[in-house]
């Protein structure tokens, strides 16, 4: 089935989260009065500007997430292609397909996603859908887009989404992420990438989870 979304949003708190990247190690420093009393008594659903301060540990995750190794390599000059992510416990594989090949900088890219979750419902303003950008070394090269899925949809039912995502300047390796997930990322749901001129040696699997 087709559907709609809620118009993207972008986040970034530094007085609420402040995180750094150096090399693939990451240090994460809360500073919210409020945290230890949401993770006392969690709602059912995350409010929105919980969830917003949650996504800086997306770009945690996608950052690390774009070094996982894509099959199969592919040169500069040939067609993207998308494949599984090596994550532990494995997740389900989203089908990506995008509509320019390469996307252009300055253009919004269109990214058209598809497939079964086989365990694990979208929950209508809870689940997203996320793409992002990363250099040959996993660092994102610009914040991830993502927006929520505005309907609810069973495990087994399969279900397809567009997105329009700002194409950043890119290098000449590079990589491009697109997952499924629950903003908390307690749970990912399905994931897809694509790896741009980035040669196997450099493309490296991450035990993500336990680096969050």
């Amino acid at each position: 089935m087709d559907f709609s979304y809620v118009e993207n949003k972008t986040f970034m708190d530094f007085e609420d989260v402040f995180f750094l990247i150096k090399g693939h190690q990451i240090s994460i420093v809360i500073f919210s009065k409020k945290t230890s009393e949401f993770k006392k008594n969690p709602p059912k659903f995350l409010p929105t500007s919980q969830v917003m301060k949650n996504f800086i540990f997306a770009s945690i995750l996608f950052a690390l997430l774009l070094t996982v190794n894509a099959a199969p390599f592919q040169l500069n000059k040939r067609a993207i292609t998308f494949g599984p992510c090596n994550l532990k416990p494995p997740v389900d594989l989203l089908e990506v397909k995008i509509g320019t090949d390469h996307p252009e900088f300055g253009k919004n890219e269109s990214f058209y996603a598809s497939g079964t979750l086989t365990k694990n419902d979208i929950i209508k303003d809870a689940t997203i859908l996320q793409v992002a950008y990363g250099d040959s070394n996993g660092i994102l090269i610009a914040d991830p887009y993502f927006q929520f899925f505005n309907e609810s949809i069973k495990a087994g039912t399969p279900f397809n989404a567009s997105a329009s995502v700002p194409t950043p300047k890119l290098p000449d390796s590079y990589t491009i992420g697109v997952i499924v997930a629950f903003p908390d990322l307690q749970l990912t749901f399905a994931c897809a990438i694509a790896a741009v001129g980035v040669s196997s040696e450099k493309s490296k699997i991450y035990d993500i989870f336990k680096l969050i």
